[in-house]
């Protein structure tokens, strides 16, 4: 979601887990993330297995902010909302539920049916799969 927002490619990317004590899984079921991108941005995440549900997105830049909660759930009757704050002025937004896959399906098929190319592409997969590797790694040293 932060590659997308910045259009732009982490420079850097650290990462920190952990495995709960008595859980069988082969693998840091918390993790923290911090990714460095061009001109001074971060980008922090947290992502476990070991906690109650957390479902909060926010991004804060100079001139304001954006907050969103829930906002990765999905299905017929989920509604992504968030608050969007620029220059002190918050206004909220919720346009409503979105049957997340089923737009994507139509999105795709509307696609190939008109010989257009789609906007998350293999390349596109790529960048994101290169971004996982690069925490993987970060997990090993650290």
């Amino acid at each position: 979601m932060v590659r997308h927002l910045f259009a732009l490619e982490p420079l850097e990317v650290s990462a920190v887990g952990t495995k709960t004590p008595g859980r069988n899984y082969n693998f840091d079921d918390s993790v923290a993330v911090t990714l460095r991108f061009p001109g001074e941005r971060i980008a922090q995440f947290f992502v476990t297995y070991a906690s109650a549900v957390f479902n909060q997105f926010s991004v804060v830049g100079t001139k304001g902010s954006v907050a969103s909660s829930p906002c990765y759930f999905f299905g017929p009757d989920v509604a992504i909302e968030y608050d969007l704050t620029v220059e002190g002025e918050k206004r909220h937004h919720n346009p409503g539920p979105v049957e997340q896959f089923g737009g994507e399906t139509d999105y795709f098929s509307d696609c190939i049916l008109n010989n257009r190319d789609h906007e998350a592409d293999g390349t596109e997969g790529l960048r994101d799969v290169r971004v996982l590797a690069a925490i993987e790694r970060a997990l090993e040293t650290s």
